[in-house]
């Protein structure tokens, strides 16, 4: 369940909270708040587009989506949807060529899939490696630190606000304080 924007902040409270996609589009799309928004049934119509292209390479690919920045706050009007798409590493291992994986990938590239689709999401990938024990003598073994760093910067970014609203502008130590939540979407 999602949870009501903190009024305040115009953000969800600290942490992750999950949800359907027909959630998603209930809160964010067709809730009272975004009636006269100009951005958003389009840009969760994009959303569903990128789903359908992913499930097309393959139903099981993706397990889940964190949904983050802008698209799930208070503004009326935002300019995407902020995602990171958790890959099945199993299900990547069998797309059945080099160029279907290569395909994926360059979702992951910045702004590539606007460019390339003027579609409205800015699509991070991430694909998850199933870990029995992260765990070894003195703290998390060599096996998991990639995959376990990458997903808890996920998580620590997602909750993140940046002091300078202008994307370009580098974030700085400030904003790295845990304020807001975002959403983990079970696909």
């Amino acid at each position: 369940m999602i949870p009501q924007l903190n009024p305040a902040t115009s953000m969800l409270p600290l942490g992750r909270y999950g949800c359907t996609l027909a959630e998603v589009k209930a809160q964010y799309v067709h809730s009272s708040q975004f009636a006269s928004s100009s951005t958003r049934a389009q840009i969760f119509s994009d959303l569903l587009a990128v789903k359908a292209m992913l499930d097309a390479m393959n139903l099981k690919l993706v397990e889940r989506i964190w949904i983050g920045g802008s698209f799930v706050t208070g503004a009326l009007d935002p300019d995407d949807i902020d995602c990171t798409f958790w890959i099945n590493a199993e299900e990547f291992d069998a797309l059945p060529s080099n160029s279907q994986r290569n395909k994926l990938l360059n979702f992951n590239k910045k702004g590539r899939l606007r460019t390339t689709t003027n579609l409205r999401v800015e699509p991070f990938l991430v694909v998850r490696v199933p870990i029995a024990n992260p765990w070894s003598k003195g703290g998390v073994s060599a096996d998991a630190t990639f995959y376990t760093s990458l997903r808890g910067a996920w998580d620590d970014w997602w909750q993140r606000v940046r002091s300078d609203p202008n994307k370009a502008t580098l974030p700085i130590v400030q904003d790295a304080e845990p304020r807001r939540g975002y959403l983990e979407v079970s696909w």
